[in-house]
């Protein structure tokens, strides 16, 4: 019995079976089936070389005790690690950073609160501009050299740079009196030199690729994704407990509300015990990433990616094809000139023109299509890194704006950050299936494609950019602190908008370059990350200094919107229905390259 019988059946058996059942079918063959197009044996004939490796090597994974064994599970630790440590202490984090801000405009033991605020907000926004700018020349390199040298080494880097921040920001923030601005500043810049979380964030989803067959691709990043939201969730219920072992001790402010600070006053254990905390975890994490993560990708991807790597550099040179000349750049690339050494290093927007889906990527099937496919894998990179770098300055601004309007303490931080990872993990996890396995495929009967982006990737994207903009339009008229962590929880309505694109793009690339192309998107976010957090906090800024803060979101909503207008364009140029399919493209393919000697192309290849 073929395996789509054996689904069918259970299927039918299941809508048999009582609601609790009939739940737990479903949860049980969750991973198995969500956003799941069956591999058949044709599937074989489409594969590459590459494709073909990274099946043997998925098949030779199962053979591996489960503790070496390259898995979502393992990256998806380290996730849930790094998100609840960073969790853990930023509550206590954003205390300490506006004490320590009071003290320094206090003018006679006094200080202005709005100074304090301002103060905080212009030191997020240079940090962020020097964390992108680290992260960028990061980015441009690590995606492809994870491709040579495997993902593992670079996941223990940005872990290792990690803890050492973490070491110089405790040490600063228990020996300063005041807010210490370059010191921070610096610090910021040592944490992203092997990349910022937009470069942790790709390497991650390159590890996936790396261990899943296409057709479970989104929703293992979908579950990794939420192994971090869980961790997010985790993170401020333990802060919160810390403190809470504290407050015998507190005899002048048993509920701390940051608006509310007027007066110089030295930092309190309760405040630096999270952060203690967060560097163990960090030790702990260090440890794992080093000594135990496994490596997802083959040796003998790596040596073929490095192969391709020496071929593409040899081809660059000048020069002619003869046996002296090959010869010669043979020993130039060997014994590189220092000049070269230094253009090389400062190629680093080299990856973008991956993004622009150059002819030499591109599949025979595609080559008829390959305008359309380029202006669809142009516009919505270019609006996804977009809405991705407003998005992490939206972390920010929704707490200092709860400080601004509501008077935020501790409490409602806390609140704030478990609630909306709660839901996004949720979300992932249960409403994510629903929404793609359920209603798009069962209920509308939409296709998986393989090849391009297909109408449940479009119906998913353009669902979360709706919610997105409904969201962020509900956060910049909320009018109590409820209404807000409301609004933000409305974010993760779309949170799988975000594994959607990026597994929608890949669909588009070679295997070979799976790894290169999440660097080249780590890049451009990187990139668009040089202006367009720092312009949103400044627009935010801007908004506190007239009354109006909530034009922050107002502008969030505005490009959000943009998108919306743009996946719909993208619909229209790639000429997607319910009835889209592979075969469908590729006897378009067909049809098309008879008609270039005939000149007449046939009704149904003109869909």
């Amino acid at each position: 019995m073929s395996r789509e019988e054996e689904n069918h059946q259970d299927a039918q058996a299941a809508e048999t079976q009582p609601l609790s059942n009939n739940t737990d079918a479903v949860l049980g063959h969750a991973a198995e089936e969500v956003y799941g197009a069956l591999i058949d044996e044709s599937d074989e004939e489409d594969m590459d070389e590459d494709a073909i490796w990274l099946r043997e090597q998925r098949d030779l994974n199962k053979s591996i005790h489960w503790l070496k064994r390259p898995s979502v599970l393992s990256i998806s630790f380290a996730l849930f690690l790094t998100a609840m440590a960073l969790t853990i202490g930023e509550p206590a984090r954003q205390l300490i950073t506006y004490q320590l801000s009071c003290n320094s405009v206090a003018r006679n033991g006094m200080c202005d609160p709005v100074a304090s605020q301002l103060l905080v907000s212009t030191v997020t926004q240079y940090s962020s501009f020097v964390a992108t700018v680290f992260a960028l020349l990061a980015s441009s390199k690590i995606g492809e050299l994870s491709d040579q040298y495997g993902r593992q080494p670079f996941f223990a880097l940005f872990i290792s740079a990690n803890l050492l921040h973490k070491f110089i920001n405790y040490s600063l923030y228990t020996h300063s009196k005041t807010l210490p601005f370059a010191s921070l500043i610096a610090s910021t810049a040592l944490a992203n030199v092997f990349g910022g979380m937009s470069t942790f964030i790709a390497l991650m989803q390159a590890y996936i690729s790396d261990v899943c067959e296409p057709h479970q691709r989104i929703y293992q990043m979908g579950l990794a994704i939420a192994s971090l939201n869980i961790g997010q969730a985790i993170g401020p219920i333990i802060s919160t407990f810390i403190s809470a072992q504290f407050k015998n001790q507190i005899t002048d402010m048993p509920h701390f509300h940051v608006a509310a600070l007027t007066t110089e006053g030295e930092i309190k254990r309760k405040d630096i015990a999270p952060l203690q905390v967060e560097l163990a975890i960090f030790i702990l994490l260090t440890i794992y990433s080093v000594f135990i993560l496994p490596e997802s990708r083959s040796d003998k991807a790596q040596t073929k990616s490095r192969s391709n790597s020496v071929s593409s550099r040899l081809s660059g040179t000048s020069g002619n094809s003869g046996r002296g000349d090959a010869f010669a750049q043979l020993q130039a690339l060997e014994q590189p000139t220092l000049a070269a050494r230094a253009g090389r290093l400062l190629n680093v927007f080299r990856p973008l023109l991956l993004l622009t889906y150059p002819s030499s990527v591109v599949s025979s099937n595609n080559k008829p299509r390959e305008g359309k496919y380029r202006f669809v894998i142009v516009s919505t990179i270019l609006l996804s890194g977009t809405i991705a770098s407003m998005a992490s300055a939206l972390g920010g601004m929704i707490i200092q704006y709860g400080i601004f309007r509501f008077d935020w303490g501790t409490d409602e931080i806390s609140y704030t950050l478990t609630i909306f990872s709660t839901s996004m993990c949720l979300m992932l996890i249960v409403g994510s299936p629903i929404i793609t396995h359920t209603i798009l495929r069962k209920w509308c009967g939409f296709t998986v494609m393989k090849r391009q982006l297909d109408m449940i990737d479009f119906c998913v994207i353009l669902y979360a950019r709706i919610v997105d903009v409904i969201a962020f339009v509900a956060m910049a008229y909320a009018n109590s602190t409820w209404q807000l962590i409301g609004s933000l929880s409305l974010v993760s309505l779309g949170a799988p908008g975000g594994p959607t694109v990026a597994s929608a793009l890949l669909k588009f690339f070679p295997p070979s370059k799976v790894g290169e192309f999440f660097g080249a998107m780590s890049l451009l976010e990187n990139l668009i990350g040089l202006v367009v957090p720092f312009g949103t906090l400044q627009v935010f800024k801007y908004g506190m200094s007239i009354g109006a803060p909530q034009l922050g979101f107002l502008l969030l909503a505005f490009v959000t919107f943009v998108s919306v207008i743009v996946i719909i364009i993208v619909k229209r140029v790639l000429g997607l229905n319910r009835y889209s399919t592979d075969d469908n493209l590729v006897r378009s393919s067909s049809f098309v390259s008879l008609a270039s000697s005939s000149g007449s192309v046939p009704p149904e290849a003109q869909s």
